[in-house]
């Protein structure tokens, strides 16, 4: 299988020699280096993706402006994936974690079908939704734009709140029992896709109206955080997606072509019907950095979905790939990687140091569950599949995991080839781990793979 390069400047990536771990024992450190020895020839080094790897890159992108989902990458590097994976309208895209949609939105764009799978309610919902933005009424739209902020005035409402403790917290008493008047209207929305744009204009507005600023892991109170009045800040979020709507012939599809989107476990994907058979993948799982989606997005899902606490944990517990601190590991799970072992030794050795211990637990759980979303692909994926993922390297207590090198090995065992590992950019590491062990730069890396069979 042949992979364009036209638009990639790929430089090979010189080797940097940095400290792995910050214990002086090479025995610590020796199956790390041995991944680093049959891994670095496939690096490649192209800087100027720094931004498309993030959501950075969608802050003017029409449609996948209108949420900001942190952890989504860019409309742009979809496309250049497109032209880097040589695919046409013959192909079919698989998503595993699709998110709000990036990947199926630009594959719509430009004719190729696609699937998506995710198991997070919110992510899904997006997902569904923008990918049928093109077929809308923009009247219809504005329409009930101008009739919303009216028939909440005059919705009486006397359900509770959310029994969630950080939703009490973030909305002052009459902010919230607004806001379930204005759910309340939304709902008188005759027309699905209408209702659900609308509510996506209204997700946005749940943010701006509570006490709180979403960094990622999670949600953080902030005192003294000015409040904006609801219909300011409805106008200015549906104020954009207006201007999208009346614009649609920018970036509208030009032709019809299949988009599905299931809302299920990519750890079980060997169980789910596909409609066809992908013969491509662009993806970004969760990376291994302790974000709990279902804490980033909760004000959301509570006040849309009617989540209980219950609900809440159900979703972090039992939905999420662990990838977050609060993961659970069950007795007869072990490492299932030399180079996942090693890190978790080193870990048990400065076990008092850690800021919290669990972080073994997550780092385990982690690449076992990737390894069971890898085994699923090989069971779905055509012979020769062009797969790229977007992952990150992490460093915990001094330790390193290059998490690009570990998941290209275990890919290995089910038939996927290394082609390359593009670093789109260097990341940091926390003011705590830099005064205690120096900086060290860490990869976030396009793994490139071929599907063998």
């Amino acid at each position: 299988m042949k992979f364009a390069l036209d638009g990639w400047s790929f430089p090979r990536a010189s080797r940097v020699e940095y400290p792995i771990s910050s214990l002086a024992d090479d025995s610590l450190v020796k199956e790390r280096k041995s991944l680093e020895r049959e891994y670095s020839k496939f690096l490649r080094e192209d800087l100027s993706l720094r931004n498309e790897v993030s959501y950075v890159g969608n802050k003017r992108e029409p449609v996948l402006r209108w949420f900001r989902f942190k952890e989504a990458f860019s409309g742009n590097l979809v496309r250049r994936l497109v032209a880097k994976l040589i695919l046409d309208r013959d192909s079919c895209v698989l998503d595993p974690f699709c998110g709000i949609g990036t990947t199926l939105f630009v594959c719509q764009q430009v004719g190729i079908p696609s699937i998506g799978i995710d198991n997070f309610p919110i992510a899904v919902f997006v997902a569904s939704t923008i990918t049928k933005v093109h077929e809308v009424d923009p009247k219809e739209v504005e329409f009930w734009v101008r009739r919303i902020p009216e028939i909440s005035s005059r919705c009486d409402v006397d359900l509770d709140p959310p029994d969630i403790p950080i939703v009490k917290k973030a909305f002052r008493p009459d902010i919230m029992k607004d806001l379930l008047r204005w759910r309340e209207a939304i709902a008188q929305v005759d027309d699905p896709l209408v209702r659900n744009i609308i509510a996506i204009i209204f997700f946005n507005v749940i943010q701006d109206v509570s006490y709180t600023s979403n960094d990622g892991q999670f949600l953080r109170l902030v005192k003294n955080k000015h409040i904006p009045d609801i219909r300011a800040s409805f106008r200015k979020h549906a104020r954009i997606v207006l201007e999208d709507l009346a614009r649609k012939e920018f970036w509208a599809p030009k032709t019809k072509v299949p988009v599905r989107v299931f809302e299920w476990d990519t750890r079980r994907i060997s169980e789910l019907e596909l409609p066809g058979e992908p013969d491509a993948v662009i993806t970004s799982p969760p990376y291994l950095n302790r974000y709990d989606y279902s804490r980033s997005y909760v004000l959301q899902s509570a006040m849309y979905f009617l989540c209980s606490a219950e609900d809440i944990k159900y979703i972090r517990f039992n939905r999420l790939l662990r990838s977050h601190i609060e993961s659970k590991v069950n007795r007869n799970e072990k490492p299932n990687h030399p180079a996942v072992a090693e890190v978790l030794k080193c870990l048990k050795m400065k076990e008092k140091m850690l800021n919290n211990p669990r972080i073994p637990h997550m780092i385990m759980a982690y690449f076992i569950d990737m390894e069971k979303c890898i085994r699923g692909l090989s069971c779905k994926l055509s012979e020769g599949a062009r797969v790229a993922i977007v992952v990150a390297n992490t460093r915990f207590e001094g330790e390193v995991i290059p998490v690009d090198f570990i998941l290209t090995d275990i890919a290995r065992r089910y038939g996927f080839e290394p082609v390359e590992i593009v670093i789109a950019r260097y990341k940091g590491n926390s003011s705590q781990q830099m005064r205690k062990y120096g900086r060290v730069r860490v990869r976030e890396s396009i793994l490139i793979w071929e599907f063998t069979g």
